[in-house]
C-alpha cells in the first residue's frame, strides 16, 4: 500500500478540526476493525477482490429501508444493529462499506448521486454509494453496497 503525505494544500479542511468529520476517530476504527476481522473473512485476497467482498458482505447484513435513518451512529453501531435485525438506507450501505475499507488501510469515500429532479421530485431520488482508490488501477473503483454491484468502464 502506498502512504499519501499532504505536505502543502489549498484545501482548508485538511487543517482544520473539521477533519474529524472527514475521518472517524481512530479509536472507532480500531473497534470496528477488531468486529469486522471477527464476523467476516477477507484474507488472502487481491485488493479488488477484497472491496467486492467487503461489499458483498455489508449487502447480506441487512435489507434495505429506505426510512430509517441511523442518524449519527457509528459503522460499528449499525452493524451491532444490524445484528438485531434492524434494517437501514443506502446510505448506511455506503457509510459501513467506506469505514470498514477506511479501517482496513484503505482510502473510500462515500458518494450521492442524485437524479435531475432531486431537489423538488421528493422521495427516492438520491442514492449513496461508495468509491474506493486502487493503487492497482490507479483510479477510484465505484461499488453499490446496497445493490451489491460494481461499475466497470473499458475493462
Amino acid at each position: 500500500m502506498k502512504k499519501i503525505m499532504i505536505q502543502e494544500s489549498n484545501n482548508q479542511l485538511i487543517f482544520s478540526q473539521a477533519q474529524s468529520f472527514i475521518l472517524p476517530h481512530i479509536d472507532e476504527m480500531t473497534e470496528l476493525r477488531t468486529y469486522i476481522l471477527q464476523h467476516a473473512e477477507f484474507s488472502g485476497l487481491t485488493d479488488f477482490d477484497l472491496f467486492l467482498e467487503v461489499m458483498k458482505w455489508v449487502n447480506a447484513r441487512w435489507t434495505h429501508d429506505g426510512m430509517n435513518d441511523a442518524g449519527d451512529a457509528s459503522s460499528l453501531e449499525i452493524l451491532r444493529r444490524a445484528d438485531d435485525g434492524e434494517s437501514f438506507r443506502c446510505v448506511e450501505y455506503s457509510k459501513v462499506t467506506k469505514d470498514i475499507l477506511l479501517a482496513m488501510g484503505y482510502i473510500a469515500r462515500s458518494l450521492s448521486v442524485l437524479s435531475e429532479n432531486a431537489d423538488y421530485a421528493g422521495f427516492g431520488q438520491a442514492h449513496s454509494v461508495t468509491e474506493i482508490w486502487s493503487d492497482r488501477f490507479e483510479k477510484w473503483i465505484f461499488i453499490d453496497p446496497q445493490f451489491n454491484v460494481n461499475a466497470i468502464k473499458d475493462d
